[in-house]
């Protein structure tokens, strides 16, 4: 129902209000789940660390292995920055639509790290597809 268990969506809540948002974005951070999905948007939250078991760099290859067939939200892997990344990827080569992704935030609330993370994803995955 959305109401206690994990989130990942924030358009899954049943009731879309400021208070149940906070309170679930919270519980995911708390929990090293630092991304959460708004429909198309991600939502991310610096945790100031490198060393967070669902993110590693050798998770990746879970999100590349799943293809094309799970764009737009059917992916089982966690949210992350890969699968925007993974999203715009396979929208510009099977609808062969030109793709930008946005980057924004506060100084220092990572989005330099992000651009990273996006420019990797998309040389591993263009490179092993």
């Amino acid at each position: 129902n959305g109401s206690e268990e994990e989130v990942r969506d924030l358009l899954h809540l049943p009731y879309l209000h400021g208070s149940a948002m906070l309170y679930h974005v919270r519980q995911r951070y708390f929990d090293n789940h630092i991304y959460t999905n708004i429909g198309p948007i991600l939502l991310a939250l610096n945790p100031f660390t490198y060393d967070i078991p669902h993110y590693r760099p050798e998770m990746m290859q879970r999100y590349i292995q799943e293809g094309c067939s799970t764009r737009h939200g059917g992916s089982t892997q966690l949210p992350h920055s890969w699968s925007i990344a993974h999203d715009a990827y396979w929208e510009m080569r099977t609808e062969r639509r030109n793709q930008s992704i946005l980057v924004s935030g506060e100084s220092g609330a990572g989005k330099t790290e992000t651009v990273k993370m996006l420019l990797r994803y998309l040389a591993t995955c263009s490179s092993t597809q």
